[in-house]
């Protein structure tokens, strides 16, 4: 029977990759360090058909038990998009670049035929506007990220690993977002619900960007798969972007149906770009020397936030036939953090009494200052 490894599969993208591939009829095979608990409202796996292997794509032994079998790879497990992660370039290198060499020998060593990396629009993208970038717009000579020049690497390796025994081919994903989405909706939806989401940043005049539905990103990873089946001479050995389709939506203005439904008002006050890029820069720099303060955001995230970046989605339209659904639309995500924050309180901070108690304390203690010393 049809069996297919999702090296990643554990996390929130992963199990919904593992449902799409359940429905073309694969039985999946999830290799992860850890299992999430995906919001269970919008499905629930075939046991059936799951097979969970808990630990590292680099333990060669557990690699080459989750694969064997196996006609397809779906390698999807990455480090360093975010957080702490994103200062480790010695581990990001190891798991993002030579993970990939590792899971993709061990195919061609097991007969896995078809092979397909989740990839990211970060390895065009650094911090110049992107205006309906297609997969050819060249890569940068150098990256201020390191996940972002690992997942070049790990690209670039797989395209060429492409030939006779294992095809190959990569997804371009920009900010996979759904309901319950860990890495950039439920940070959204938390700073939202907080009070904290009360100021915004840009370097382009209303900068524009897409986003990637993590339906429509599990479906490509299905359409994908099957255009290495079908069609290895068209999409062996490319690159494809997927975001959702229609226009692209503003990088803040996105997030406004979310911040309606939590009760909330759009972001009013502007910082300019060149602090918060800056400040990002220095608070890593603080972090690299002494652990103690994980950055919010790195400089990767800032910019993808701040700088227009648009991408065409033409040729997975054209090679994969994929068609994006429900583009850009939050109706799922609003119901279900309305839902969990009714369930689960959070704390709101209000952010402009705050700073009008820190300005009052301010003034009077230049006040004080000033009686001590004059009067």
């Amino acid at each position: 029977k049809l069996r297919c490894c999702i090296i990643g599969g554990g996390g929130y993208f992963g199990q919904h990759v593992a449902r799409e591939m359940q429905r073309e009829g694969y039985h999946t095979v999830l290799l992860d360090v850890a299992f999430v608990d995906v919001n269970r409202d919008r499905f629930i796996l075939d046991e059936g058909k799951t097979t969970r292997i808990r630990g590292s794509l680099l333990d060669q032994a557990l690699l080459e038990k989750a694969l064997k079998k196996c006609s397809v790879c779906l390698h999807i497990a990455a480090y360093g998009m975010s957080g702490a992660q994103a200062m480790d370039p010695g581990k990001i290198f190891e798991i993002n670049v030579h993970g990939t060499m590792v899971a993709i020998q061990t195919c061609a060593k097991l007969n896995v035929s078809k092979f397909v990396l989740a990839s990211s629009v970060g390895v065009v993208f650094t911090n110049q506007e992107l205006h309906d970038s297609k997969e050819d717009h060249p890569k940068p000579d150098s990256y201020y990220s390191h996940y972002s020049e690992s997942k070049s690497d790990a690209e670039e390796f797989v395209l060429r690993a492409n030939g006779a025994i294992v095809q190959s081919c990569a997804l371009r994903f920009r900010g996979i977002f759904g309901p319950g989405e860990p890495r950039s909706t439920e940070r959204a939806a938390e700073a939202i619900a907080q009070g904290l989401y009360f100021a915004k940043f840009e370097k382009s005049k209303n900068a524009m960007t897409q986003f990637s539905g993590v339906d429509n990103s599990a479906k490509a990873m299905a359409l994908a798969v099957r255009g290495l089946i079908e069609r290895p001479e068209v999409v062996g050995g490319q690159a494809y972007t997927i975001v959702d389709g229609g226009d692209p939506v503003s990088s803040w203005g996105f997030w406004d149906p979310l911040i309606e439904t939590l009760g909330q008002r759009p972001p009013r006050l502007r910082i300019p770009y060149f602090l918060v890029i800056w400040g990002v820069y220095f608070v890593e720099l603080f972090y690299f020397f002494t652990k103690l303060f994980v950055p919010p955001l790195n400089q990767l995230e800032v910019n993808l936030i701040a700088i227009t970046n648009t991408y065409s989605i033409e040729k997975a339209r054209r090679d994969l036939g994929y068609d994006p659904k429900n583009n850009h639309d939050l109706t799922e995500v609003c119901e279900y953090y309305q839902r969990l924050f009714l369930a689960r309180p959070v704390q709101v901070f209000d952010i402009p009494k705050i700073f009008t108690h820190i300005g009052l304390f301010l003034l009077c203690l230049v006040l004080a200052v000033v009686a001590f010393y004059f009067f």
